[in-house]
């Protein structure tokens, strides 16, 4: 995939098994590494069709994501051996 995008890193998202958000209608993406995650929040927000009540934290390693990390720095820290960078996600209601 790497040399397809070279620009792209091969992300999965998983979904944290205590969370009551929606699953994910795909778990796997290619993601720019320029995108911060911020950005990132926002596209997996209209993948799950979340209600604006609903916040969403994304994990690497155990690790809560910065909404201003780029995907290229967390990469370099957090990749995986088989070359995928894997965020767990979960949302709650926060104001409700």
């Amino acid at each position: 995939m790497k040399e397809q995008y070279p620009n792209g890193a091969p992300v999965v998202f998983v979904k944290d098994v205590r969370s009551k958000c929606p699953d994910i209608d795909k778990n796997s993406f290619c993601i720019q590494m320029s995108f911060v995650i911020a950005q990132v929040i926002t596209f997996i927000r209209a993948r799950l069709n979340l209600s604006s009540r609903d916040a969403i934290f994304l994990y690497a390693n155990g690790q809560i994501c910065s909404g201003n990390d780029t995907i290229s720095s967390l990469y370099q820290r957090h990749v995986s051996n088989d070359g995928f960078l894997y965020f767990v996600y979960a949302s709650e209601e926060v104001f409700g």
